[in-house]
């Protein structure tokens, strides 16, 4: 398949998608949209200056920059945030975008940010929207608390030459055009987990034991890939909710249903990104994984049988669904908390022990 093939296959599929739109609870308005901004390279000539932009994806195909470049090919816009203290997002790859300000719809809110962000106005001649990802909800490890909800507009610029980014420097610290053929290898990626201190997850007023139980509870490690970026010794790592909205696209090169929803022939070598976001996170400690997991399940049987268990058709990856994620928190938080007391219980008896020993020796000295 043609890179030109590929591109129309994602649009088309992106055009026939239907989205699941989540809309915020009464308790928490606040909702963040980001722009996944797709363009295409390698056209330094095939074009004229006063050539009329495209206005649907399929015009844009058609021009000739574009269906006779052999050598081109399409790119995705990534940015890297600036590192902030406080921010829970500092030094994260991200698309462009951010959270909505009073009365302002989802549309308004990546267009505002996109600009504000990178300096590309999406409502130029220059880009036009050609479908949207599933919402997503943020929710807090730490307490299980919904964040916002998220989400992700997709669009493709038509002109031939991108406009001059001009970075918000106190929110991005760089931006990073990817090839989309990067995402379409089917050949393993190196192993690059990003790892994530389980002490980080604890509520804020246990904090004070954040040495101890780095010591005691260790990582959690989560499916990460180094982005392609030759100016840099330490690339740029593609992570977290942007990973899973990246997986999302791209899975939508697949052929796909009726319904729109991407399926693959069970002889087909399946995308070797897509698989890698769809691993579980894992842990430094075999007791802690086997916890979580035994936490997971309890929790996901005993909605069932209330009949309470929100189900979403938005499967994030393949060991959970998005409406899932609060009991997979949950059950990581017990989990630290059996965890806490198997370990202090262990050294307790080990103390013991040892002052048991202790005193029988000095008794046989005696």
């Amino acid at each position: 398949m043609t890179t030109q093939e590929t591109l129309r296959t994602l649009l088309e599929n992106l055009e026939a998608y239907k989205p699941t739109i989540l809309p915020s609870p009464k308790h928490q308005r606040r909702r963040a949209c980001v722009s996944i901004i797709i363009r295409w390279t390698g056209h330094e000539h095939n074009y004229k200056d006063k050539e009329p932009m495209a206005t649907s994806w399929r015009q844009f195909l058609d021009k000739p920059w574009v269906t006779n470049n052999k050598s081109g090919g399409p790119e995705l816009l990534f940015m890297q945030r600036a590192t902030r203290t406080g921010d829970r997002w500092s030094g994260h790859v991200a698309f462009p975008g951010g959270k909505n300000e009073k009365d302002e719809t989802d549309i308004e809110t990546v267009v505002r940010e996109t600009w504000e962000e990178v300096g590309l106005d999406l409502n130029t001649e220059d880009f036009i929207p050609v479908g949207r990802l599933d919402d997503r909800e943020i929710t807090s490890a730490q307490d299980g608390k919904l964040i916002m909800m998220l989400s992700p507009f997709v669009f493709l610029q038509v002109s031939p030459q991108t406009p001059t980014l001009k970075l918000q420097t106190s929110e991005v610290a760089s931006v990073h055009w990817i090839p989309l053929q990067f995402f379409l290898s089917v050949e393993p990626y190196a192993y690059r987990p990003m790892k994530i201190k389980l002490m980080n997850k604890m509520p804020p007023h246990l904090r004070s034991l954040a040495p101890v139980a780095q010591e005691l509870f260790g990582n959690m490690e989560v499916p990460a890939i180094d982005l392609p970026d030759g100016n840099s010794s330490s690339p740029p790592r593609l992570w977290g909710l942007t990973l899973g909205m990246t997986s999302q696209l791209i899975s939508l090169t697949a052929e796909t249903t009726t319904s729109g929803r991407p399926i693959r022939s069970r002889n087909e070598k399946r995308l070797a990104f897509v698989d890698l976001e769809r691993s579980p996170p894992k842990y430094t400690f075999p007791d802690i994984a086997a916890l979580v997991w035994l936490f997971f399940k309890v929790g996901i049987a005993w909605q069932n049988i209330r009949g309470v268990r929100k189900r979403s058709k938005l499967r994030i990856n393949s060991w959970a669904e998005d409406a899932d994620l609060p009991l997979y928190y949950a059950a990581l938080r017990k989990s630290l908390a059996v965890a806490g007391i198997l370990r202090v219980a262990g050294v307790m008896i080990i103390i013991l022990k040892a002052y048991k020993l202790l005193k029988h020796r000095r008794g046989v000295m005696a």
